[in-house]
């Protein structure tokens, strides 16, 4: 005998995991494009395992109070009943199958009547307000941007009233000012400061691109700043050769050397010895990925210079899976068997895929990882005039 408690549960259930389908269906019905998403709310319907003939005689005290449980839940909702005539016990009215016809019925009976009602209330403002507002032409969300909202429906429902209200307000101005590039604290909407974007980011980064068509383009941080040296004696940038500049900026640098060599790490960068027409950057780093916005990078050579462990593997990986052309220096196996009495314990090496090594770099990295513990060889370990006469090599094959 399934009881109402235990049926509530099963609809609970089947409630939190449909309502952000329903929530989805529902936008979509308001702008008209019912055919983009898959499924409308449909009708859920349980078996309540009625009790046999022999179960009754066992207990019939519990039987009855069953069946009238049931009785007083189908005054609000639809339950099948069906008579049984037993022998033992006579014809009994027994209920067989609870129906419920639509979200609003399967809320009502899981007690998720008033979450149903906010998703409602906020995914039709969503629409009406937001998607298709008076003052602005219809548009319409495309299949993957309504499965993009289908995956913020919880977070939007579980949102306080305030800040579903500064939801809205940033992503009616996102709306207006759709190219605008600023940081969180410039956002001119009452409430809203750097924090509370941090908090929200998710939301506010993918409902603001399904709402605009393009990326949501609000910074929380500073853009990394790479510190560069131009190793020419003879080049300067309005007078400086060591300066710092983010991507975006070092994107505009005029006549820029034909060759860059990048170190993992800055005590590196501030020690190159000078070359001609070679400059030297600090790849910050993971953050060396950002530098692949820097046209002019592209068409230089590109010398990596990271320490002799997994992580430096991992940071040229991922620089080399943005700049393919990207060399790398001091990473290969002669210049580790030359210092492996340097290298020290590496308790937290990297187990990740990586997938843009050489031949050459694949062998340094499994020497390393075949060490228990792994191994680790930081740049500043190796003598000096062994790296300045290496990357002398390296910088005038490519010049020759």
């Amino acid at each position: 005998m399934l009881s109402v408690e235990e049926a509530r549960t099963k609809a609970r259930r089947c409630y939190e995991k449909r309502y952000p389908a329903w929530a989805v269906h529902t936008i979509a019905e308001a702008l008209q494009q019912a055919g983009d998403v898959a499924c409308a709310p449909d009708q859920w319907s349980i078996g309540l395992k009625p009790p046999t003939e022999k179960e009754v005689l066992q207990d019939h005290l519990q039987a009855h109070a069953w069946a009238d449980s049931w009785r007083r839940t189908a005054e609000a909702f639809s339950v099948d009943f069906a008579e049984r005539s037993w022998p033992s016990v006579g014809t009994q009215h027994v209920p067989l199958k609870l129906t419920l016809a639509n979200a609003g019925e399967i809320a009502a009976f899981a007690d998720c009547s008033r979450h149903w009602e906010t998703c409602l209330q906020r995914t039709k403002a969503f629409a009406t307000k937001l998607v298709a507002p008076r003052d602005h032409a219809a548009r319409t969300l495309s299949p993957a941007d309504l499965a993009r909202f289908e995956r913020h429906v919880s977070s939007l429902v579980s949102l306080p009233e305030d800040d579903w209200q500064r939801l809205c307000d940033v992503l009616r101005w996102l709306q207006e000012h759709p190219s605008a590039a600023l940081f969180a604290r410039e956002l001119p909407v009452r409430g809203v400061d750097s924090k509370w974007v941090e908090r929200h980011n998710r939301l506010v980064w993918d409902l603001g691109e399904a709402l605009t068509s393009q990326p949501v383009r609000i910074r929380l941080k500073a853009p990394t700043q790479f510190r560069v040296r131009l190793l020419d004696e003879h080049r300067s940038v309005c007078g400086l050769r060591d300066f710092a500049a983010s991507a975006d900026e070092l994107a505009h640098l005029h006549d820029p050397p034909r060759t860059v060599v990048i170190c993992e790490n800055l005590v590196s960068l501030l020690t190159l010895p000078p070359f001609s027409e070679v400059l030297g950057m600090h790849g910050a780093g993971y953050a060396v990925g950002d530098l692949a916005s820097i046209p002019w990078l592209r068409q230089a050579r590109v010398l990596y210079w990271g320490d002799l462990d997994s992580h430096g593997f991992a940071i040229l990986n991922r620089l080399r899976s943005h700049l393919p052309h990207a060399e790398s220096v001091l990473m290969d196996p002669a210049t580790l068997c030359a210092h492996l009495d340097l290298c020290v314990p590496d308790s937290t090496p990297t187990t990740a895929e990586l997938d843009h090594l050489t031949a050459l770099e694949r062998e340094a990295l499994c020497t390393l990882l075949s060490h228990d513990p792994a191994l680790r060889l930081e740049q500043e370990r190796i003598p000096y005039v062994f790296c300045c006469k290496t990357l002398e090599k390296a910088v005038n094959v490519g010049g020759t």
